[in-house]
């Protein structure tokens, strides 16, 4: 029996009437690990050779290492926008609910509207308001509407896009396709879709209004987007009187009407995903998702399942459909196996926190299971690119995916137009989930990490939005990275970019960590599909919430964060993804991030060079060369992925030339380890991987 789906059904089968109107997400079933890690039992004294200086290394028991704040002290400039009757209003990652245009100078953020302030009962939360801002987010107009006058059923979890009928370069001049899914409140269970074509104004918009597809029993539709110009597309599970997923997949399609200036949807084709049902007889369904290349022809659909009958039990894999002809066609749907790529086995099986002090056994199974939220893109070259957080089940197998077992973020993303996958390391995870506010029962907010991605207007640069608990350390949530409490309680935002063709990065950036007001705060991130340009300077279009009286089911406010979530690339270096210390520490660190150049060698001042480990990964030894130009002090530690120092691979003065550090890599345990090089003030580092 597949025990994810038993916890999907009964979840189902216990949630009161209200909350189902609301739309509940599947919960992760997480495993408490009491058992203490044994380092002795994976880590021996290291071995060197060929040089007299080298310090003989061995591994530092770090078992309640203190993570250093990121220095930051000064507020972040948010602006506020406009609030909600509840929480309830943007909780879904596959929401495209921020919408920013560089050429209009557009950003935009729907959401429902606050009975407290507009009046009217229970029912009328469910109207959509915008907020607005046609000068790039630097002032906005919040609260226009409502979009529906007629009112027929009760909206929930809107999205937008704008659309720009014409050619002109005036924002009022520009439409907002919205679109979002209604229920039957207060009887349990989803109706149908409402969308509409309205005007972009900072007065009262006028809208069309429809209400589609209620004798199809469509669920919570995802990814509103834009394909080909005119063409608009959304995706939904289709849903039973239980709001169970039964076989079918829509795929909504509306195409602009120039004569009735609307927008006509319909479900342009059901596909029938081949679930793996040889469990209990359930279907699992995550999302789903829809994106488009920039030019409209590449789409693509997205969804956490499992297909087939050979998958793993209690392991949940990305499934994606490709199209190349601007979604009139759909390919065979690909089930992606994480464990394909030897690194994340390796690393997830045997990597830090994951031995039993008794048994000496892993904790990790080492399969390879997606976290319960993603995002997807798709590039200039019509690769899909998937974010979210992949972690292990346990090793009984019980456990879908093991919140106090290692966790990292990554981009799964497709090559050669999808003729290959790789996958993209982004920074590990320390919290999984974490609930909030005092509402009641169920009424809570439930937040994973909250994974989003964008791309600029080209599609040749790929941007990432995450919430992580790293100030649980200093709140008393998190004893120690992997002990005590691994629950996201305490969310700072996280940022990332990487460049399409060559895969390059700079260094990630925390948000909100430090800051007087939102320091561990951040509620349900949202961030527009394409972020905001200005010169070199590419702003992150991303709204969080706030709870006002820390109760989900009372009004909550909304707030921009754009202007401190950026990355300038006058200022901000390009990385070799194998020359950066991804670690949990190397982006938390008082000062000024660590800087890198791209090569083949890393080098300083061209000067000092690094080599790559050799080989890489290495099973039983690697070695790792560096060049001198004078004698100079050298210093090289070796780091996991959570920062904390292995081993001290050298010590002292080095005379000019050519030196080799021999590691023996057997008596590491599997996984990513970064080695930094420290010389005449600079600091170098490489990633090497051990494979077992």
């Amino acid at each position: 029996m597949s025990k994810i789906s038993t916890l999907f059904t009964c979840l189902a089968l216990a949630v009161p009437a209200a909350l189902s109107a609301q739309g509940p997400k599947p919960v992760s079933k997480t495993a408490q690990l009491n058992a203490v890690v044994s380092y002795d039992a994976i880590r021996q004294q290291m071995k060197f050779v060929e040089n007299p200086n080298m310090v003989s290394a061995k591994p530092i028991q770090q078992h309640h290492q203190t993570l250093a704040p990121n220095g930051k002290t000064t507020l972040l400039s948010t602006i506020p926008l406009g609030t909600a009757s509840n929480g309830l209003s943007s909780t879904r990652p596959y929401q495209n609910q921020v919408v920013n245009v560089d050429s209009l100078g557009i950003v935009a953020f729907i959401h429902r509207q606050d009975i407290s302030i507009w009046g009217g009962g229970t029912t009328e939360n469910g109207r959509y308001r915008y907020d607005l801002s046609i000068d790039g987010g630097a002032t906005f107009t919040n609260d226009l509407g409502t979009l529906q006058s007629v009112y027929t059923n009760y909206g929930r979890f809107p999205q937008m896009v704008a659309f720009n009928p014409g050619t002109s370069t005036n924002p009022f001049d520009s439409k907002f396709a919205w679109y979002g899914p209604t229920n039957r409140f207060p009887t349990p269970g989803w109706l149908d879709h409402t969308n509409g074509l309205s005007d972009i104004t900072q007065g009262t918009p006028i809208s069309t209004e429809h209400y589609n597809f209620d004798s199809r029993n469509p669920q919570l539709p995802g990814g509103l987007t834009q394909g080909l110009p005119g063409e608009f597309w959304a995706v939904s599970f289709q849903d039973d009187a239980n709001s169970e997923i039964t076989d079918s997949l829509f795929v909504h399609k509306g195409v602009y009407d120039s004569g009735t200036m609307d927008i006509n949807w319909t479900i342009d084709q059901i596909i029938l995903p081949p679930y793996d049902m040889s469990g209990d007889g359930s279907r699992i369904g995550i999302g789903p998702n829809i994106a488009f290349s920039p030019d409209g022809m590449h789409g693509w659909i997205a969804m956490i399942s499992n297909i087939g009958t050979d998958d793993k039990d209690s392991t949940v894999f990305p499934v994606l459909w490709h199209s190349t002809d601007g979604g009139a066609t759909w390919g065979a749907p690909t089930e992606v196996d994480l464990d394909q790529f030897p690194w994340v086995y390796d690393s997830l099986r045997t990597g830090y926190f994951m031995i039993d002090s008794t048994t000496l056994q892993p904790l990790s199974s080492g399969l390879a299971t997606c976290g319960f939220e993603f995002d997807i893109t798709v590039d200039e070259y019509g690769d899909v690119h998937f974010v979210s957080v992949v972690g292990s089940t346990s090793t009984d197998a019980v456990y879908s995916i093991s919140s106090g077992l290692a966790k990292f973020i990554v981009d799964l993303h497709s090559t050669g137009g999808g003729a290959g996958w790789d996958m993209t390391y982004l920074s590990p995870i320390l919290a999984f989930r974490g609930t909030f506010g005092t509402g009641s029962g169920t009424q809570l907010l439930t937040q994973d990490n909250y994974p989003q991605i964008s791309r600029n207007n080209k599609g040749s640069m790929i941007f990432y939005s995450w919430v992580d608990s790293d100030t649980a350390e200093f709140t008393g949530n998190q004893a120690g990275i992997g002990e005590g409490n691994s629950d996201n309680l305490a969310p700072n935002l996280r940022i990332a970019a990487r460049r399409v063709f060559d895969g390059a990065m700079p260094y990630p950036k925390i948000i909100s960590d430090g800051d007087l007001s939102w320091d561990g705060k951040i509620l349900a991130p949202t961030m527009a599909p394409v972020v905001h340009k200005i010169g070199s300077k590419y702003e992150l279009p991303i709204v969080f919430m706030e709870q006002l009286q820390n109760d989900n089911t009372l009004p909550c406010a909304f707030h921009y964060v754009g202007h401190d979530a950026f990355f300038d690339f006058s200022v901000d270096q390009f990385c070799d993804g194998d020359q950066m210390d991804l670690t949990w520490t190397s982006w938390g660190y008082t000062g000024a991030s660590p800087v890198c150049a791209v090569g083949t060698e890393n080098q300083v001042g061209s000067s000092i060079i690094l080599n790559q480990s050799f080989p890489n990964p290495a099973n039983t030894e690697a070695v790792i060369r560096f060049v001198l130009p004078s004698a100079t002090n050298v210093e090289m530690d070796l780091v996991n992925v959570y920062g904390q120092q292995v081993a001290t691979l050298a010590n002292g003065q080095f005379n000019t030339g050519i030196h080799d550090i021999r590691v023996e890599t057997s008596k590491l345990a599997a996984g990513v380890y970064f080695y930094n090089l420290r010389a005449d003030g600079e600091v170098i580092t490489k990633k090497m991987i051990v494979s077992k």
